[in-house]
């Protein structure tokens, strides 16, 4: 090693503790790879043992677009040169990409970028495999065995820092997702409380406008029927009496939002049971209402059966759009062939609906939805995005773990399916989450705050044409919006 590598060694050491943020240490590290080695770019590709992929925290090229667009991809953990460089745990020269069997043109393609030449080295620290040092496009010639002891020598002595630096990471979104777990805990008393409260409160106005009736008519059974009206009015307010316990329940952390929810399911069957028996003495209509109940909330075996994805979602779009025709935001469709997928069709009916309406719920008229149905490197996929309000990173990181809406409570009134801010019942996406890990597919969500709204307090008009930011439609477009990816096995790597 020269007098000038050793001196940058010296430097690099100096500074490595200083970084605690991960994203400024990537940095570091990839200027001074480019330093040492005279190369147009370096990248650390970061290993995701849990999803089995890599991806581009930070990289360094001399396309800043590029750069950009690297931070987006991720790509499986077998594939490319830093897929064998981390399987056999050993470094890899490539002279030329084009003749390389390993090199994963892809990545150049999604990037839009060119590697005519590349080394990748291991970073591990003791048997511990954290990823991948690249550099590409050496400025003159081709990499060398002094290259590669340099990056070797690189690797090893970040190896630590870079550990460190994410464990820190980690701890630190650990505390503010407990922080934001106490705040989401207050926005969901409010929501049940909402969901809860509301219709039964309407059923009582609505009871006590009957029997404000029943005062001028005079008749037979005028009597038997206030009875009836006092009876049903009593229950109906032990309904309310339960959602205030509810409350007090979760505010002690005493239970279980499952074991909550089936306790209030199953007094609300038995009142119903009760009320529709001894008032009307319709048997058959409790037994309906009781297949109801069961139907929506009781345990249901779904058989996952060969789907043709394309032309699954082709017919659910055509169903639903009756109940979203009402809405003036533009539902974009692209769907292309895919190869069958396994999955019970009632579980992907619902996936489909949910994912759709939350999209138009959170989109203002005027704006648009953009749904893409293809198949990629991974199998068959589900895109939709949204230019609507999109969702704060603190409830990215908490939508599929809790039950909450992407918006406050009471920014809503109770209004019908697909409305813009609908409120809905506020289960969707945890239910996929659940479905997910159940029938083998993947859920990715990226979603950027409308700049206009950029607080959860600040309340979206819902039409384009109101907002006070927006001249135009597109202005809306290049705000905010959500984006979500259903990923899919084929059929054959099920079996």
């Amino acid at each position: 090693m020269s007098e000038h590598h050793s001196s940058t060694f010296y430097q690099i050491f100096e500074e490595l503790h200083h970084f605690h943020e991960l994203d400024s240490l990537l940095q570091f590290i990839t200027q001074k790879v480019q330093e040492l080695l005279h190369v147009a770019g370096a990248m650390v590709i970061l290993a995701d043992e849990e999803q089995q992929e890599f991806f581009f925290r930070v990289a360094t090229l001399d396309n800043q677009d590029s750069s950009q667009k690297l931070k987006e991809i991720r790509f499986p953990i077998e594939k490319g040169v830093a897929g064998q460089v981390y399987k056999t745990d050993k470094p890899l020269v490539v002279p030329d990409t084009s003749q390389s069997p390993y090199f994963f043109k892809k990545i150049d393609e999604d990037a839009d970028y060119e590697t005519r030449n590349m080394l990748d080295v291991p970073i591990e620290t003791g048997d511990h495999r954290i990823g991948v040092l690249c550099a590409v496009n050496k400025s003159t010639g081709n990499f060398t065995q002094a290259d590669v002891g340099l990056l070797n020598a690189l690797s090893g002595m970040i190896a630590l820092p870079l550990e460190n630096a994410r464990i820190n990471e980690q701890l630190k979104h650990s505390y503010e997702d407990l922080q934001s777990l106490n705040r989401a805990k207050d926005r969901v008393i409010h929501h049940l409380s909402h969901e809860l409260k509301t219709p039964a409160s309407v059923l009582s106005a609505s009871l006590a406008l009957l029997q404000k009736r029943l005062t001028s008519f005079e008749g037979p059974g005028q009597q038997s029927y206030k009875r009836i009206l006092d009876r049903a009015q009593r229950n109906l307010q032990r309904i309310l009496d339960m959602q205030y316990e509810i409350e007090d329940i979760l505010r002690e952390k005493q239970y279980t939002s499952y074991h909550m929810l089936s306790t209030l399911l199953d007094a609300c069957v038995d009142e119903l049971d009760v009320l529709i028996t001894d008032e009307t003495g319709e048997w058959s209509l409790m037994q309906r209402v009781r297949r109801r109940v069961d139907e929506l909330f009781g345990p249901q075996e779904s058989i996952a059966r060969k789907v043709q994805l394309d032309q699954f979602v082709e017919h659910q779009i055509e169903r639903l759009r009756p109940r979203f025709s009402h809405r003036t935001c533009r539902l974009s469709v692209q769907i292309k062939s895919t190869p069958a997928i396994q999955i019970p069709p009632d579980v992907l009916a619902k996936v489909v609906e949910g994912l759709l309406r939350n999209a138009i719920e959170n989109t203002p008229d005027g704006s648009k939805i953009e749904l893409t149905v293809r198949t990629g490197t991974e199998g068959p996929s589900l895109e939709i995005k949204d230019f609507g309000i999109g969702i704060s990173e603190e409830n990215q990181r908490l939508i599929f773990e809790n039950y909450f809406p992407s918006y406050e409570t009471m920014q809503y009134s109770s209004k019908r399916p697909y409305d813009f801010q609908a409120g809905g019942k506020g289960f969707d996406l945890l239910r996929m989450k659940i479905f997910s890990e159940r029938y083998h597919f993947t859920i990715r969500l990226h979603s950027r705050r409308c700049s206009h709204s950029p607080e959860e307090k600040n309340v979206c008009p819902g039409d384009v044409s109101r907002c006070t930011y927006c001249r135009r439609s597109t202005d809306c477009l290049l705000a905010g919006g959500t984006t979500v990816v259903v990923q899919f096995l084929p059929t054959e790597q099920l079996s």
